[in-house]
């Protein structure tokens, strides 16, 4: 004869399973484990200008990050730590906004010293900071862009900086991809205080 009490223990047991097998498949489980994951960090503010911005910044860099043609730059942000910079000058802020009214001055296109500076909402473990400078081109729609080099960080430390190729240092973009940006981080000025 079969003894009851292992039945019910037995029943009980499969019971068990089952119940934990459904609440670890469950959404609700999903987001208490997305909770535990550590966010990826977002960029919550850059700068540049051609003197030192206030307060404390996560990455700065001070180089020959802009040309004396910029007014304006915006940026994007790709996961792990890619974050790319388009500087524009008066013509090319002109084609993406032409509701802005710009001054225009004179200028040579040349490299000048200036500040390049980032915060995140969490520290990358590394970031790459890509600087291109953009100025209308003769095919109509595109901006030209001219790649100034890379800023390497490892750990919120300088690593260094890593010139462009010579034969890859170029690139026309779509102004619709380029108004794509805009719309996502937004149009920042060049302060030259």
């Amino acid at each position: 004869m079969t003894n009851p009490l292992k039945n019910r223990v037995l029943i009980l047991l499969l019971v068990l399973f089952v119940v934990i097998t459904v609440l670890s498949t469950t959404p609700w489980m999903n987001k208490i484990s997305e909770s535990i994951r550590s966010a990826e960090p977002n960029v919550t503010a850059v700068y540049i200008g051609t003197t030192a911005p206030n307060g404390t910044w996560q990455f700065k860099v001070e180089d020959r990050v802009l040309t004396d043609c910029v007014v304006a730059y915006v940026y994007n942000y790709t996961p792990p730590g890619k974050l790319v910079v388009y500087e524009l000058d008066s013509k090319a802020l002109k084609v993406i906004n032409p509701s802005e009214e710009i001054p225009s001055s004179e200028c040579k296109g040349e490299l000048i010293y200036g500040y390049l500076t980032a915060n995140f909402t969490k520290l990358p473990e590394t970031l790459t900071i890509d600087v291109w400078v953009g100025t209308t081109s003769t095919n109509d729609g595109y901006i030209y862009f001219r790649q100034i080099g890379d800023w390497m960080f490892i750990n919120g430390s300088y690593v260094g900086y890593k010139a462009p190729s010579l034969s890859n240092n170029y690139m026309l973009m779509p102004i619709k991809e380029l108004g794509k940006i805009t719309n996502s981080t937004g149009i920042h000025v060049v302060n030259r205080r």
